[in-house]
């Protein structure tokens, strides 16, 4: 269940006032809670200046696009691909897996292009950003739900549409083989929430991909194209 409200907010440097009515909870666990938030005035001109090169450029790399804009640092590379993200959400960009060979490897990476709708447009919408923050817990909550009976914890764990079975294991076994190869625990290659997430709303885009909680650039940099290989087997 959402959460949300000015009270319960944790405040950033630079977030101008209005954000925090923007700030809604999508999903908290383990000590984190996922964030969506409105664009801050660096954030809103650095959007201006990627969707701008996009219009006039057409489709660019990701990481050439960050060092051509943002080789001021006005903003990091993480809020780079939060704003990118952001930006696919609302329609206003594709981004392709792509790769090329150096020293006889295959080295992934993304495109960014803007879409038709994205083009025509002669003023830029509102997006927002998502960011992962800890979580303030505060005793008297915990004591108002020990207070009174509520779901269960494997009932809240559920996802809103149940996963076909057979997709959640081909996409738990392409992330253990995914964990060992890169010899890390499997939930930093993808979550268990965000694992049955896919599984159930089964996106067929990198817009409903990024839209899936707990899913940012990064992942769909770096595993989408798979991901979309196993729901297309699954469907």
């Amino acid at each position: 269940m959402p959460h949300g409200g000015a009270g319960g907010a944790l405040r950033r440097p630079g977030w101008r006032a209005g954000a925090l009515r923007d700030l809604r909870f999508l999903r908290s666990g383990d000590g984190l809670a996922q964030t969506e938030r409105a664009l801050n005035e660096q954030e809103r001109t650095a959007f201006e200046r990627i969707a701008a090169e996009l219009k006039r450029r057409g489709e660019r790399a990701t990481g050439r696009l960050y060092t051509d804009l943002f080789a001021d640092q006005s903003i990091d590379r993480d809020t780079f691909e939060q704003l990118l993200g952001g930006m696919a959400r609302a329609g206003l960009v594709e981004l392709v897996d792509s790769s090329f060979e150096k020293d006889g490897k295959r080295v992934p990476y993304t495109k960014a292009r803007p879409t038709p709708g994205a083009r025509a447009l002669a003023e830029l919408p509102e997006i927002s950003i998502r960011q992962q923050i800890e979580r303030v817990a505060r005793k008297r909550k915990k004591k108002a739900a020990a207070a009174k009976p509520g779901p269960s914890k494997e009932s809240r764990k559920r996802p809103a549409r149940a996963a076909e079975p057979g997709l959640s294991e081909a996409l738990r076994a392409w992330r253990l083989g995914e964990a060992k190869r890169r010899r890390v625990p499997a939930f930093h290659i993808l979550s268990d929430r965000a694992l049955e997430a896919i599984a159930a709303q089964r996106p067929g885009s990198t817009a409903e991909l990024l839209a899936v909680p707990g899913v940012g650039l990064k992942i769909v940099e770096k595993y989408g194209a798979r991901i979309f290989e196993i729901l297309a087997k699954g469907r």
